[in-house]
This record gives C-alpha cells, sequence and structure tokens, in this order.
C-alpha cells in the first residue's frame, strides 16, 4: 500500500495540519467578531434612525402649526431613510391640502434629489431601494426621470420597480407605455401585474379620469395584440378596484374572450356583486369547461334564479363545481338556500348529500 507518507515527512504533515487548524481557527474568530461589530453597527444605526424619525414627527410635524413653514435639510442617508420613513407614514394617513403641503416639504429637504442621485447608482440593489422610496411620495412630477430610467435600465428587477413608480402617478401616456412594456416584457406574476394595473385605476381615480380609463378599456379588449395576461390583471384590476363603470365594456366583450378571459370577467362582476354577473353566468353554467361552471356556481346566490343554477351545479361531476355551489348555498342563506336544501335531502346523489353535510358544517360553525 502507497501512503502519503512515503513522499511527504510525518513532520512536514503534521506541521502543515496544525498551521491550518490554526489559520482557519483565526479566520473563525475574524469573522465572529466581524459579525458582532456589524451587528452592533446595524443596531446603533437602527436606534438612530428611530430617534430621528421621532424628532421629525414631534419637532418638524406638528400638524397644528403652517408646515409651509418648515425647514429641513437632508444630509445624510440615516436622515434620509428617517425621514422617509415618515414622509410614507403621513402620506399613507393624510389628504388633501395637507398631503400637498407634506410633498411640498420632501421637495425642499433635498431628499427626492438625494434618492434621484441614488438611483444611478452602480449597484442595482441601491437603485431599486431608492427609486422604491421615491415611489413612496406619488410625486406626479418624476414621471419624465423614470420614463428616461426605463428607457436605460437593463436590469430587470430595476425595471419592476420603475414600472411599479409609474403606476402610483399613472396618466393616460403611463398606462399606454406601461401596457405595452409589460405587453413585451416576460410573463410576470398575475399578482404583480394586478397590482400595477389597481394603481393606476386608483391614481385614474385621484385625478378624476375615470372615463379615460373606461376608454382605454374599450380600446385595449379590442387589441389583439395584447396579450391574455395583460388583459386578464386589467379585467380583476377593475374588480379589485370596484370601478363600476367597467361592467358595460365588459359585458359588451364577453362573447370575444377565451374561456380564461370569462372567468376573470365573471370574477370581477361578481367581486362588484352587480347583478348583470348574473347575465354572464347564464351563459356559461352549463359549459363543458368546468372552470366556468364553477365560478359560475360561485356568484349564482347574486342571481335571481340561483336555485335552478345551483341544483344542477351540487350534481355536477366535478368537485370543484360542487363545493362552489355549496358556498354559494352557505351565501343565499336560510331562506332562500332551504329549498335548494331539502330538494338535495330528496335526492339519492351521495355527491349532493356530502354537500348538505359541508354546507350545514359551516352554519353551525357561525351560529
Amino acid at each position: 500500500m502507497i501512503l502519503l507518507t512515503d513522499y511527504v515527512s510525518k513532520e512536514t504533515l503534521i506541521n502543515v495540519l496544525t498551521y491550518s487548524t490554526l489559520i482557519i481557527g483565526i479566520i473563525t474568530v475574524i469573522n465572529f467578531v466581524l459579525l458582532i461589530l456589524y451587528k452592533f453597527y446595524n443596531e446603533r444605526r437602527f436606534q438612530k434612525v428611530k430617534r430621528l424619525e421621532k424628532k421629525y414627527l414631534e419637532e418638524n410635524f406638528n400638524l397644528n402649526q403652517n408646515l409651509e413653514s418648515l425647514k429641513i435639510q437632508i444630509r445624510s442617508s440615516i436622515e434620509a431613510k428617517a425621514f422617509s420613513n415618515v414622509l410614507n407614514s403621513l402620506i399613507e394617513n393624510y389628504t388633501g391640502d395637507l398631503l400637498h403641503s407634506i410633498i411640498k416639504i420632501a421637495k425642499r429637504s433635498g431628499i427626492v434629489d438625494f434618492y434621484i442621485k441614488k438611483s444611478y447608482s452602480k449597484n442595482w440593489f441601491t437603485r431599486i431601494e431608492s427609486l422604491e422610496r421615491l415611489g413612496c411620495l406619488k410625486i406626479y412630477e418624476l414621471k419624465s426621470f423614470y420614463l428616461e430610467l426605463l428607457e436605460k435600465e437593463k436590469k430587470y428587477y430595476v425595471r419592476l420597480q420603475i414600472l411599479l413608480n409609474l403606476s402610483l402617478i399613472a396618466d393616460e401616456e403611463i398606462l399606454e407605455i406601461l401596457t405595452k412594456t409589460l405587453n413585451k416584457m416576460d410573463p410576470l406574476s398575475l399578482k404583480f401585474s394586478e397590482y400595477l394595473f389597481s394603481n393606476i385605476i386608483f391614481s385614474f381615480k385621484n385625478k378624476n379620469k375615470e372615463e379615460s380609463f373606461i376608454q382605454f378599456l374599450r380600446e385595449i379588449f379590442l387589441d389583439e395584440k395584447i396579450t391574455s395576461g395583460i388583459k386578464k390583471s386589467i379585467i380583476l384590476a377593475c374588480g379589485i378596484t370596484q370601478i363600476y363603470q367597467s361592467k358595460d365594456v365588459i359585458l359588451n366583450t364577453f362573447n370575444l374572450f377565451n374561456d380564461d378571459l370569462k372567468v376573470s370577467c365573471i370574477r370581477t362582476l361578481g367581486r362588484m356583486s352587480v347583478s348583470e354577473v348574473c347575465i354572464l353566468i347564464n351563459k356559461v353554467y352549463s359549459s363543458d369547461n368546468w372552470v366556468l361552471r364553477t365560478v359560475a356556481a360561485q356568484y349564482a346566490y347574486l342571481c335571481e334564479n340561483a336555485a335552478e343554477i345551483l341544483e344542477k351545479a351540487i350534481h355536477d361531476l366535478n368537485f370543484y363545481v360542487r363545493r362552489s355551489a355549496a358556498d354559494a348555498l352557505f351565501q343565499l342563506g336560510k331562506e332562500r338556500g332551504h329549498d335548494i336544501l331539502n330538494m338535495i335531502e330528496k335526492s339519492t346523489d351521495k355527491y349532493a348529500i356530502d354537500i348538505i353535510s359541508y354546507v350545514l358544517k359551516k352554519v353551525s360553525k357561525n351560529v
């Protein structure tokens, strides 16, 4: 057998192992000390930020005084972070003239210029953080700045943050650019796209431009170049934001959509709890597509002919259709749901009987 000691002396091996162990030990100690120092540094920084936030709130943002007279100057990243946190909390809780005064203070303080400069950093994480801080301020005057960055930025996640910022201050031009940009990008998370278009709708509502958005819907739903994913996000965003003016557009274009978009249309009108959803439900509750039957059963309780729809759905071969029918029965309550339950009790369909027990369990939990 050939051993390592045949080529290297034992003394040399022992020395190598000893020094290697010593070096590893020293590195471990150094890393441990650096970790403690870093933790101590972060805690000190965190405490300083909190003290500054308290100072800004107590000394500078007394809402009983004239906010226009306040003079705050941002000189460091810690001050910027603390002041940004305060501004964000105030912007979320105030509207009208007070909100405009807070935005003016932000502009005069230098925090906007501070984060604009940071947005050009070579570190993409710093760029995202800076843009996130700017986005919370919802300053419409930064529109050109964001659009310029969007054209130049190559990093995918930074582009998403820019799109998010634009959605918070959206107007007709931004809506068109954002839609075209999303349409060309790789498919995004549906929830993220919904969030973007929900922000856009809220922005239009704040500007009293709902009709402009409705006109956009009419055009975008008929545009074959726009992907189904984008259209689906827009439809669902209409339900999230409860923009009731969209219901006529959805009703008029429903027959042109594929089944996936039809499902989104019913969910949106169902979320709005408008009676017009029953027009769509009556078109699809006998569909060959189980997803359409499921969503039809889910919102059937809003319809006058709920008994007809739910009795059919409860005997459906698909579990999810039956489950949605059961939930709709629960929504109907005792008066309207009683007759349907009586019909099921006389049935020999074991699946339908299982649905009765499911409804009764839900009722007992809510008594």
